[in-house]
């Protein structure tokens, strides 16, 4: 929660950031398209990925996290968890702007 904060706060997605990957019934992921900040952050998973909750991307490296992040758009907890290399870390849940997402859907990627 607090790296994404650093980079909402410090308009890191303000203009650069992009909805880039789209798969029906999994998940819609989002990242830094026109600079990266390549600060990493450890894996801490707690929380279950459940349907709209959104967790950090990585790579294979758990500890890889850091600029990217994804909407979970079914709950992906059993394919996403600690089994699965240490699983996905949840920092948030989306609560509003629900039509956004489904406007989000309707683009290329």
């Amino acid at each position: 929660v607090k790296n994404m904060l650093r980079l909402i706060r410090n308009g890191s997605y303000n203009k650069t950031g992009c909805a880039y990957r789209y798969e029906k019934g999994f998940v819609m992921q989002f990242g830094l398209c026109s600079r990266m900040d390549h600060q990493t952050v450890p894996l801490e998973y707690k929380l279950p990925n459940d349907k709209w909750s959104v967790s950090i991307a990585r790579s294979s490296n758990p500890r890889s996290g850091g600029t990217e992040f994804f909407i979970n758009l079914a709950n992906n907890t059993r394919g996403l968890g600690p089994q699965r290399k240490g699983g996905y870390a949840v920092f948030g849940e989306v609560i509003e702007g629900f039509e956004a997402i489904q406007e989000l859907k309707k683009l290329p990627v």
